[in-house]
């Protein structure tokens, strides 16, 4: 019997063949769960669980936050663009008032298109204005 044991304990450890020998699985041994331990458990599986939902909840808002400052500097690009534009147009508006403010470009304007004349001699009246009726303008 001692040696039966003893080829036993030999074939456990050694193969005479080419086949590897199977390997002794064991399962870990685990201490049964006591209710206090299952609820602490349950507990922090909750908290965790709050944790990423309020993180996640948070990340949201910051993002959220973001593309609102990102939306009113887009419009506020696009008010500055339409602002420019306009005062692009003021100008060139400008520029044409300046321009047809010359007394020569009215004359000309007068006789090419309105067919206007310049006044003969014994069509020009002088009207004398007295003092008192002259408008006094003062300076702020």
């Amino acid at each position: 019997m001692n040696n039966y044991y003893r080829n036993q304990q030999f074939n456990r450890y050694y193969s005479a063949g080419s086949e590897a020998r199977q390997l002794d699985v064991r399962q870990p041994v685990r201490k049964p769960e006591t209710r206090q331990n299952a609820a602490l458990k349950t507990r922090a599986e909750a908290q965790m669980k709050l944790k990423l939902v309020s993180v996640a909840f948070i990340m949201f808002l910051g993002l959220a936050a973001i593309m609102f400052k990102q939306s009113s500097i887009v419009n506020t690009q696009n008010n500055i663009a339409v602002i420019k534009g306009v005062d692009n147009e003021i100008d060139s508006i400008k520029a044409q008032i300046a321009e047809n403010i010359d007394s020569k470009y009215i004359e000309k304007r007068a006789i090419e298109h309105l067919g206007m004349v310049r006044p003969k001699a014994h069509q020009i009246i002088y009207v004398s204005v007295p003092k008192e009726n002259y408008t006094v303008q003062y300076i702020n």
